[in-house]
């Protein structure tokens, strides 16, 4: 018989960035809730605009993500301190399940002189860190209907797409732009809405954690 070590006071995961994560949302609660919990160490404050909300018609971990609507649904992570990112490497990860593509899509956005992270009508996934220069994947990187990881990396000189653990793109670009409005699942202004869920949701400042092919995640992000 398999006995589960945590009712014996054994440790689960721990995270050895832990003090780096700016951001994490496991986007877990009751069906649709409005509220977004930051998880991590910054404590973050998390509004939800529009129409977004907590569904547990789709999850990658923990029964429930982030539902966005395709419209002008986002969650506001305002302009906290902890998510300027300029100056410094970074990872930005998380599980995305699109319900269509065909259409511009943002997971994360620092719009407009910031980071931004977003799809494009052709499932080009593309990564632009100073608001004007980007990499992208090429055309199909991205399906819908399916659970996706993805993760954007800065090491200090070179950025670089991630999609399930796979590298798909890098280059040398400039750095990222000065702290904006971050937003998930849209932009600030409810322009490109993500049409479908999010989940697991983790930004990492001073710590690009992907330089090359790995393992997607296989459980949800710890939370120490």
């Amino acid at each position: 018989m398999l006995l589960n070590p945590y009712r014996f006071g054994v440790s689960g995961p721990t995270d050895p960035y832990f003090s780096n994560v700016s951001l994490l949302m496991h986007m877990d609660g009751t069906n649709g809730s409005t509220t977004f919990t930051d998880s991590g160490p910054a404590g973050v404050t998390l509004v939800a605009v529009n129409s977004a909300q907590i569904s547990t018609a789709q999850s990658k971990f923990g029964g429930a993500s982030g539902l966005f609507d395709g419209v002008t649904d986002y969650v506001s992570a305002g302009s906290s301190s902890a998510l300027d990112l300029s100056g410094a490497p970074y990872t930005i990860e998380f599980w995305t399940y699109l319900s269509s593509v065909g259409t511009t899509q943002i997971w994360y956005s620092q719009f407009s002189v910031g980071i931004e992270i977003g799809v494009d009508p052709g499932g080009d996934i593309y990564f632009q860190p100073d608001g004007t220069t980007f990499i992208t994947t090429g055309a199909g990187g991205l399906v819908a209907n399916a659970w996706q990881h993805v993760a954007a990396t800065y090491d200090g000189t070179t950025t670089r797409i991630f999609v399930d653990g796979v590298q798909k793109a890098s280059g040398v670009l400039n750095d990222a732009g000065s702290a904006n409005v971050a937003a998930i699942g849209a932009r600030y202004n409810t322009a490109f809405s993500v049409n479908g869920y999010i989940d697991d949701l983790r930004v990492t400042k001073g710590i690009a954690r992907y330089t090359s092919g790995f393992t997607p995640p296989i459980a949800a992000f710890p939370d120490a």
